[in-house]
């Protein structure tokens, strides 16, 4: 299973805090690993807290995601 498809689940199957904070902790371990996150993983982030109505984050990403340049999706 990916980092991508724990992030997605976890920040858009629900919109519980609980679980944003565990996509956070994921993202956060994916970074420290070395692995590079995609503009899928930065999307689904940003989907969860807008559907968490968390709309300070979306408009003002945390700096932490900014530390690790996304890999573009060019598919």
């Amino acid at each position: 299973m990916s980092y991508n498809t724990v992030i997605s689940s976890l920040a858009n199957g629900t919109s519980r805090r609980r679980d944003m904070e565990r996509a956070q902790e994921v993202f956060d371990q994916m970074v420290q690993r070395g692995v590079r996150p995609t503009t899928t993983t930065f999307g689904a982030l940003i989907h969860g807290h807008a559907a968490m109505g968390d709309l300070e984050t979306v408009r003002n990403p945390p700096p932490h995601y900014h530390h690790a340049p996304p890999i573009i999706n060019n598919k």
